[in-house]
């Protein structure tokens, strides 16, 4: 004999049944298990049942949700599977699936030993290039080779390394009074400017050896910019954070002081950063950081505890995972609290900020649902809402995903 489970399965698999009569069929499922709360074969095809439809399962998932909270059904008593309670958290907003590693892919540019674009900011070889108009021509096709990809995937790097390498106005005015520059220093020199191509007029020059002209320097002169090799080695940080400059320690450095205070804030675990490189944007992930020191740790000081942690893996691509934790620091909100179930504000800013950037997720235990990850962005398919059975964060977390190679091979 059929359990009330298959009887209403059978329903709503058949063609026969129009939408208002599959809406009726779900609401008195919902009545049944308010009436039977031990039938577990019941329960057991909710999961099954929401194949069959695809605009009323939702509303009947928010159903069962309320009876959850309700306590008209007891999870323990009927052995509601994980994936059926998973099943209530699902948003169709995030995670956003997006693709770090193709940023990555295109920043790697700047390294390849096949490509002319890593001589913008290393030491050319004797006889690597005819001249500097040889040098710019070659760079050139690589670079439109990438601009259109790379402008999707970041238009602000688009912009920064674009100025860098071939805006010959940079130190000049614009009509609006503006001065062309690039970068988070917004510097005044680069591969187009004059004084370079004079300078690479005499045989056995190195471009990076390039005296940098006065009026540029007044214009720069808080960076102590005087060749363009410091032009170079600035742009470098902008797009990698290195081992050799320990960029990203100086930044966390700079921020634990102006943001939080060395005396009222103390972070642990800067010394995992120490040997870490990768490509990114780096003045992006540097507003990052601040937004998340000055309006999330700093609003709660009762918690002044800050710990980094980062782990590495280096198979297939690589990546970097760094966890920044403020210890002891839950939220009390519950996850479908508009905050994290559709944020807005600061947390909406990362969020944006860090598109096809890095991966970004959040950690901490919820008013209602214990220890559990948000993925917010990610570039693979997961669910928004992870349960975290094992080494659950010691208080509120911010997770970033950097990856180190491509993942894939893109078009």
């Amino acid at each position: 004999m059929k359990s009330k489970g298959d009887f209403i399965e059978d329903l709503l698999n058949s063609k026969k049944l129009d939408s208002k009569n599959r809406e009726k069929i779900l609401t008195l499922s919902v009545r049944e298990l308010e009436r039977n709360n031990t039938n577990n074969q019941t329960i057991n095809k909710i999961e099954e049942l929401k194949h069959f439809f695809k605009e009323e399962h939702e509303t009947l998932l928010e159903k069962i949700g309320d009876l959850l909270k309700q306590n008209k059904i007891n999870v323990n008593q009927i052995n509601l599977k994980k994936e059926v309670i998973n099943s209530l958290l699902v948003n169709e907003k995030y995670p956003i699936i997006h693709s770090p590693d193709k940023t990555v892919f295109f920043l790697n540019y700047f390294t390849d030993n096949n490509m002319s674009l890593k001589y913008a900011t290393h030491s050319w070889e004797e006889g690597k290039f005819k001249s500097y108009d040889d040098f710019m021509s070659k760079i050139k096709i690589e670079w439109d080779d990438i601009k259109s990809p790379l402008k999707k995937q970041s238009n602000r790097l688009y912009g920064k390394i674009s100025n860098f390498l071939f805006n010959s106005s940079l130190g000049l005015k614009n009509s609006k009074g503006e001065i062309f520059s690039w970068g988070e220093k917004r510097l005044k020199f680069g591969w187009s400017s004059n004084a370079i191509k004079q300078h690479m007029l005499k045989d056995g020059n190195s471009p990076f050896s390039c005296e940098i002209p006065i009026e540029i320097r007044d214009l720069d002169k808080r960076y102590h910019l005087n060749y363009f090799e410091n032009y170079a080695e600035a742009f470098k940080n902008e797009i990698e954070c290195r081992e050799d400059s320990k960029n990203l320690i100086k930044i966390i450095t700079d921020l634990w002081g102006s943001e939080l205070g060395f005396t009222d804030f103390n972070i642990s675990g800067i010394d995992s950063l120490e040997g870490c490189s990768f490509f990114t944007d780096v003045q992006c992930l540097k507003e990052v950081i601040k937004k998340i020191f000055s309006k999330s740790f700093k609003n709660r000081q009762g918690f002044p505890e800050i710990i980094i942690d980062k782990t590495s893996n280096f198979e297939n691509g690589g990546y970097h995972i760094i966890k920044i934790t403020q210890k002891d620091s839950y939220s009390k909100r519950q996850i479908k609290d508009g905050k994290f179930w559709n944020p807005n504000g600061e947390l909406f800013d990362i969020i944006n900020s860090l598109k096809n950037i890095a991966d970004y997720s959040i950690e901490s235990k919820f008013g209602d649902y214990n220890y559990s990850r948000l993925n917010y962005l990610s570039s693979s398919k997961v669910s928004f809402v992870e349960e975290i059975n094992d080494s659950p964060p010691i208080g509120f977390s911010h997770v970033f995903k950097f990856y180190l190679n491509e993942q894939n091979n893109f078009n």
